[in-house]
C-alpha cells in the first residue's frame, strides 16, 4: 500500500513540476527573462524530492508556477503593455481553489456550470491590478 501512495505522490510531483516548467517557459517567452523566483522554487522542490519529502516538493512546484505567472502578469502591467483585459483559464477542478485564492473568478455560476466537466472556466481582470497599482 505504501508503494502505491509513493507512486501516486511521485506522479503528483512530476505533474506539478511539469506545470511549473511550462509556466516558466510561458513567462520567458513573454518577457524574454527568466523568472528567477520560480527557478529557485523548482530547485527547492528537487532538494525535497531527493530527501523523500514529496509534500514539500509539491508545495514548491505550486509556488514556482505561481511565481512564473506572477512574473508574466507583472511584465504586462509594467508600462501598461497589456493588449487584453482578462486572463482566462480552464482550471482542473482540484486546482480551482488555487485560482480563487489568487483572485480569479468563475465565468459561470455554480448552478449553470457542468458538474461533470473536468475543468471550470475562470477569469482574472487585469484592470483591477492596474487600478490597485495606480
Amino acid at each position: 500500500m505504501a508503494e502505491v501512495q509513493t507512486a501516486s505522490k511521485t506522479r503528483d510531483v512530476s505533474a506539478a513540476f511539469k506545470a511549473a516548467e511550462d509556466a516558466m517557459k510561458f513567462a520567458e517567452r513573454i518577457s524574454s527573462e527568466v523568472a528567477i523566483p520560480a527557478v529557485n522554487q523548482l530547485r527547492y522542490a528537487l532538494c525535497h524530492v531527493l530527501e523523500g519529502d514529496a509534500e514539500a516538493a509539491l508545495r514548491h512546484c505550486v509556488r514556482a508556477r505561481y511565481d512564473a505567472y506572477e512574473a508574466a502578469v507583472g511584465f504586462f502591467l509594467a508600462d501598461n503593455r497589456t493588449g487584453c483585459r482578462f486572463i482566462t483559464v480552464d482550471a482542473y477542478r482540484n486546482a480551482v481553489g488555487f485560482y480563487e485564492r489568487n483572485d480569479f473568478a468563475r465565468m459561470l455560476t455554480k448552478e449553470t456550470e457542468d458538474p461533470n466537466a473536468p475543468t471550470v472556466p475562470l477569469f482574472f481582470d487585469l484592470k483591477r491590478l492596474m487600478e490597485q497599482a495606480a
